[in-house]
């Protein structure tokens, strides 16, 4: 019998024709189909999403006592050729902007624009101004390397009326280096705060990687309304 619009053909079920069908997908992606060499026209790669580069137990260890500690930007002087600071104004409102960092980070860590690096929101704090009706966020973006260096983004964020009955957010970032050695490093925390007086440099990685990367993950429009590399 003709199918039927919207059923299985030949009168079988939903089921049974979802069960066929993954079961030609599975000989598909073997080559073989009834017994003929076929293409295989399905990867796994197709049927499941892309996941973030795991980070070892070593490196999530390491990242939770560094990120406390930040041995290379304790001290102003030191820690500026190292450092980073960018003000961003942002169309978009602070529910929009947290709820698009949060999906869009894990996505740009698992994407081939990210080249290794992977990205986490670790801290979000929230606050409203009761007498301006002002609402204001800090957030804590961890930067892993593709070697696994730590870089922290501190963003503050202001969200302000647009004169034009939306709103929009100012934002504040300092960004910095945290140690000289990756955390791919046994013991790298310690042997950090041992070289804290190392000089060391960022490369223009901020201006030229990570910073236009968090800015594509916001998925809005956003401006560079200032930089400077003095982080003082």
């Amino acid at each position: 019998p003709a199918a039927e619009p919207g059923g299985a053909a030949g009168g079988a079920s939903i089921d049974e024709a979802a069960a066929l069908l993954d079961g030609w997908r599975a000989a598909a992606r073997r080559g073989k189909v009834s017994g003929v060499e076929v293409e295989p026209v399905l990867s796994s790669s197709s049927l499941t999403p892309p996941s973030a580069p795991l980070l070892s137990r070593l490196v999530n260890w390491q990242a939770f006592i560094q990120k406390h500690l930040r041995p290379a930007a304790r001290f102003p002087v030191l820690r500026s050729p190292h450092s980073w600071y960018e003000t961003w104004d942002a169309k978009i409102g602070l529910d929009a902007l947290l709820h698009n960092l949060d999906k869009g980070l894990p996505e740009l860590s698992a994407s081939p624009a990210a080249n290794g690096f992977v990205y986490t929101l670790d801290r979000v704090y929230v606050e409203a101004q009761r007498q301006s009706g002002e609402r204001r966020a800090n957030l804590r973006i961890l930067c892993f390397t593709k070697l696994r260096w730590l870089d922290i983004l501190f963003l503050q964020v202001r969200e302000t009326p647009d004169g034009e009955g939306a709103v929009r957010c100012t934002c504040s970032v300092r960004y910095f280096s945290t140690g000289l050695f990756p955390l791919a490093t046994p013991g790298a925390p310690l042997l950090n705060s041992l070289l804290f007086l190392a000089p060391f440099a960022h490369n223009g990685l901020p201006s030229s990687k990570t910073l236009p990367d968090i800015r594509g993950a916001m998925q809005c429009t956003v401006e560079v309304t200032g930089s400077s590399g003095l982080l003082i």
